[in-house]
């Protein structure tokens, strides 16, 4: 019998400079995304994408989860059983070994106070060696002066690279600090002075870029973006070249853009 369910799709949008819109399709489009529309400006490129949700087969679905649960109660069942035995394998050895004492024990309590037994000296060795072990001192501001692969990642020719996915990952909660500039201000809609903000490292250039797609997401600049007291933002622009302290949170694959969450931003 023909299916004639309609086909779901997911849709996502991203906003790129021109002159790495055909690199982005690419990408997108090997992760499984057929673009749907694309919407040029002076600087960027608007990009639509939309990829079909795959139906959940229910025939297959809903076997597969009783047998799952069926497996899970079993296996309950086993490890109660086997905690049973243990605990009284375990009460029948403290009862053994309270009504018949053993030689060195005897020793142990006649021992003048002078001497201590073996098993205390040991004891006390043991609990000094367990005392907590300071933890190590904690990474500082990665720059690319001090973090090699980070001076890797801001001169990477591809934003979706995996070296820029492995930083990210291995740094995560970690602060950065670099020269950036402002390539895009997208306007949230229903929101005044709330935006999306999207960084370039170094300065800022108009036929030329390397590094990550660096984003704030959902900020307010004259609050969010933590400006000085004495250098305050009254608003910001494309274009404008800043120097920013941000903790990393994330990147994700699928749209190349590396979230970051802004911490201090100044005047250069």
């Amino acid at each position: 019998m023909k299916n004639n369910a309609t086909t779901k799709y997911r849709s996502q949008k991203l906003t790129t400079l021109k002159l790495k819109k055909a690199s982005t399709i690419r990408k997108m489009e090997e992760d499984g995304w057929e673009l749907t529309e694309v919407v040029d400006g002076k600087l960027q490129t608007t990009l639509h994408f939309r990829k079909p949700v795959k139906p959940i087969n229910m025939k297959i679905a809903i076997p597969a989860a009783i047998a799952t649960v069926a497996l899970l109660a079993t296996a309950g069942i086993q490890s109660t059983l086997e905690e049973e035995t243990d605990q009284e394998a375990s009460v029948a050895a403290s009862q053994s070994q309270t009504t018949t004492p053993s030689h060195s024990n005897t020793r142990a309590s006649t021992a003048p106070d002078s001497m201590a037994p073996a098993s205390t000296i040991h004891s006390e060795h043991s609990e000094a060696s367990a005392s907590p072990t300071p933890s190590p001192t904690p990474v500082g501001i990665i720059t690319s002066a001090n973090n090699p692969e980070f001076e890797l990642i801001i001169n990477e020719n591809d934003p979706c690279s995996e070296s820029i996915r492995d930083f990210a990952s291995t740094y995560d909660g970690e602060t950065v600090s670099f020269d950036g500039s402002i390539v895009n201000i997208l306007k949230l809609e229903g929101y005044r002075t709330v935006v999306d903000v999207l960084i370039s490292p170094g300065d800022f250039s108009e036929t030329s870029q390397k590094g990550p797609y660096f984003k704030f997401e959902e900020v307010q600049p004259a609050v969010s973006m933590h400006f000085p007291a004495d250098d305050p933002a009254e608003s910001i622009y494309v274009g404008q070249n800043l120097h920013f302290e941000a903790e990393i949170e994330s990147f994700d694959q699928n749209s190349c853009l590396f979230y970051l969450d802004p911490i201090k931003t100044t005047s250069r």
